[in-house]
């Protein structure tokens, strides 16, 4: 959660303030949806800049940029399209991020995305396989099937967050997981 502090990391700067549970004023009724977007999407927001930037610290900084900006929108933003700005808003967040610190660090100083925590007592040979075969996938590839697969956003959803048309959405699961499937043909006969 946002609210929470990680570990320090090697390539992580200290965080900023943590996410005040009233975020835009307390006792505001018309907070509420802002409150109740913040219970619903704050957790799988996390997961998905954590896994772009690969950086708690980083990750909770852009959520918690993102809801501060959803406290200036009107509440027409929510209902249908709240998820898509969300997502929207946090992937810019973290490539402005990532913008202003280029200078000083490149992506390769960066490790590869955190493991999940669980991976050590889930080390088995299909896990390792699977890790492998998305790591053949471009990112963008690996982005649209996270989207999809782990935070179950339907195609027009992921294609406003990541502003592609639906077409490209399709096109890109189909492509991936043809190739998932043929890196699974491959590895079965070699």
């Amino acid at each position: 959660m946002v609210g929470e502090r990680s570990p320090p990391g090697e390539n992580c700067p200290p965080r900023k303030s943590d996410l005040v549970r009233e975020p835009c004023g307390a006792g505001n009724m018309n907070d509420t949806w802002i409150t109740d977007a913040l219970e619903r999407y704050e957790a799988p927001l996390l997961r998905y800049a954590t896994r772009l930037s690969g950086c708690h610290q980083h990750a909770a900084d852009a959520v918690q940029d993102a809801f501060v900006a959803l406290c200036r929108q009107s509440p027409e933003v929510s209902g249908e399209r709240l998820a898509p700005w969300l997502y929207r808003a946090v992937r810019h967040r973290l490539i402005d991020q990532y913008r202003k610190e280029r200078p000083m660090t490149t992506i390769a100083e960066h490790p590869s995305p955190p493991t999940d925590p669980a991976a050590p007592l889930v080390a088995s040979e299909d896990h390792a396989r699977l890790h492998t075969a998305l790591a053949t996938l471009s990112p963008r590839q690996q982005e649209v099937l996270h989207l999809k697969f782990q935070d179950g956003m339907r195609y027009q959803d992921i294609a406003d967050a990541l502003d592609l048309s639906p077409g490209t959405v399709a096109k890109t699961i189909h492509e991936a997981i043809a190739r998932l499937r043929n890196h699974a043909s491959l590895r079965m006969e070699a």
